[in-house]
């Protein structure tokens, strides 16, 4: 059987490996925003001129311009069976490239994935572990610097989402899935307290040297816990975890906020419900069927805001008796939005005018309720 590969369209015999290439390809473009026209499957890299040639299974380049001294990333695929090698380091020493992976899924059984990072500069030499790749325009030495207009749309928020559940129920300390979810919805909150504040740069962050070094992660952490402190006083949300800790250690906080600290949870268009998509992700459907909540597909919760379609100029009333995660308030607002805009097109409103405006009409119609506080 014959598969259509996601990045370059070719078409590619079907096989285990093919499946996780396709799987990484996928959080390379919809996760990371790399472009497809950057990328290459079966690249041959040259490594010295007396040996052979080999191919390498992923190559994001720096361009369109597809070349050996213009690559940026080098990804080995592997299965699930495979232990770690450093077959990925050899193909990039021979390239100008700074990162490298090895990649054999997320299953159970599998080991990595493995994010390694070289500074050409300093030492092209040594390789050093990163949690996790930067984003598509994101400059290495940037990484955890932010101000929060700096923060990027996340465009699969579902699929990092994915991405984070199956290396801390894989590979980190807490087994339990009702036990990650929750600790992950911890610092999923602080990250959107931080994103709230008024303070022009970012607390939610984590940078190169901090990413890779013990007393870096401490002062992550320790970040982080003071975001779970504000949290705890905080009249509306303080209640979900009062009397509780944050139980990952500094080491698997920082993973958490490297993955998440570049991406705008409340950015305007970050195309879906943070909370919503986390609860879906990583409860697991036992716990929520017992919770008695069951979520409403986004498709036809879109579907639905369209035809009942609430007016922003009649202040029509929007009330979710069982909003959950407030999935239908989320694309309710949405929709709110564009109306908006259209209505206030010739007044030259600024984003900020229009998110005021915005804010203080939702507050006023837009409600939700729910039996279960930890998922309102």
């Amino acid at each position: 059987m014959m598969i259509t590969d996601y990045a370059t369209g070719k078409e590619l015999r079907e096989t285990p490996e093919e499946h996780f290439r396709q799987l990484f390809e996928h959080i390379l473009i919809d996760d990371l925003g790399y472009p497809k026209s950057h990328i290459e499957i079966e690249f041959i890299i040259q490594r010295g001129a007396n040996r052979n040639a080999e191919e390498a299974d992923i190559v994001v380049f720096k361009s369109e311009k597809k070349t050996q001294e213009n690559a940026y990333i080098v990804i080995e695929i592997e299965t699930p069976k495979k232990t770690y090698d450093r077959q990925a380091i050899s193909y990039v020493t021979a390239t100008t490239a700074p990162l490298c992976v090895w990649f054999a899924g997320f299953e159970k059984n599998s080991s990595g994935p493995f994010y390694l990072y070289r500074d050409l500069k300093k030492d092209p030499t040594t390789f050093i572990d990163i949690p996790t790749l930067p984003r598509y325009g994101e400059e290495f030495d940037s990484i955890g610097k932010y101000k929060k207009a700096d923060l990027k749309p996340a465009k699969a928020l579902r699929t990092l989402f994915k991405r984070i559940h199956h290396k801390l129920y894989g590979s980190g300390p807490i087994k339990r899935e009702e036990d990650v979810a929750k600790e992950v919805i911890k610092i999923i909150f602080c990250k959107i307290l931080d994103e709230l504040s008024p303070n022009e740069t970012c607390e939610f962050r984590a940078t190169p040297s901090e990413l890779t070094s013990p007393e870096g992660q401490k002062k992550v952490k320790k970040r982080i816990e003071a975001l779970y402190h504000e949290l705890l006083l905080d009249p509306d949300f303080g209640e979900l975890f009062r009397g509780e800790n944050i139980e990952y250690n500094d080491e698997w906080v920082t993973y958490i906020v490297s993955e998440l600290q570049s991406v705008g949870l409340l950015h305007e268009e970050t195309n879906t419900d943070a909370l919503g998509d986390a609860y879906e992700i990583f409860l697991p459907s036992t716990l929520k069927g017992e919770s008695g909540q069951f979520f409403t597909p986004r498709e036809v919760v879109r579907f639905a805001i369209d035809v009942i379609n609430p007016s922003f100029i009649n202040k029509e009333i929007v009330l979710d008796t069982a909003c959950g995660s407030g999935g239908f308030l989320t694309v309710a607002i949405e929709h709110l939005r564009k109306q908006i805009i259209i209505a206030y097109s010739k007044r030259g409103f600024t984003k900020d005018k229009i998110y005021l405006i915005l804010k203080d009409h939702a507050g006023k119609y837009i409600h939700g309720m729910d039996i279960e506080p930890f998922f309102i």
